[in-house]
This record gives structure tokens, sequence and C-alpha cells, in this order.
């Protein structure tokens, strides 16, 4: 593969390119069931503009994990960043999607 073909190909997946801001995101954030993580999420999404409000999701099967449910408007990718980052800071936190 020549170099031009390889930066097209880099250029085709930049996700900063491809989407457009301000967006709406939406985020499932799975946390431990024995973890009341809801408060500190809340204060996260304080200084955002929430679309949908954080919301209970579905627990998996054993009932370890559930989900919370949010959707926020973000204006640049910097504030995405943020956003995931102070996520997986709560304690509980175990995954983002």
């Amino acid at each position: 593969m020549n170099k031009n073909n390889s930066e097209n190909i880099q250029n085709t997946y930049d996700v900063d390119r491809c989407t457009p801001y301000p967006a709406e995101v939406h985020f499932s954030i799975i946390i431990e069931s024995d973890f009341s993580a809801d408060l500190e999420i809340a204060k996260i999404l304080e200084n955002c503009e929430v679309i949908r409000p954080l919301a209970d999701g579905k627990s998996s099967k054993a009932g370890k994990y559930r989900a919370l449910n949010v959707s926020v408007m973000i204006c640049s990718r910097e504030k995405l960043d943020e956003l995931d980052i102070a996520f997986r800071k709560v304690p509980g936190v175990k995954l983002l999607l």
C-alpha cells in the first residue's frame, strides 16, 4: 500500500472528522450493584446539558451489575473525553458504553 492510500484510510477512521459537534451522546454506565454511584454520576452531570436524565437500565442476569443510562449534548471532543474520564473514576464503574 502506498503512502497516499495509507493516509486516506487513516482519515476515513478519524472520529473527530466524522462526528459533528455539538452532538447528542448516549452513555450506558455499567456499575457494580453493590455501589451507589448514582449521586457521584449525577454530580458530574451538573455541568452538562442533559437531554435524557440519568435513569436505571437493565441489570445483569446474576444481579452483580446494573446500568445507568443518560444522554447529554457534547460540544467538543475534549468535553467528551473529560466526561469519559470523570465517569470512569467513580468507584464501582466497570464499563462505559
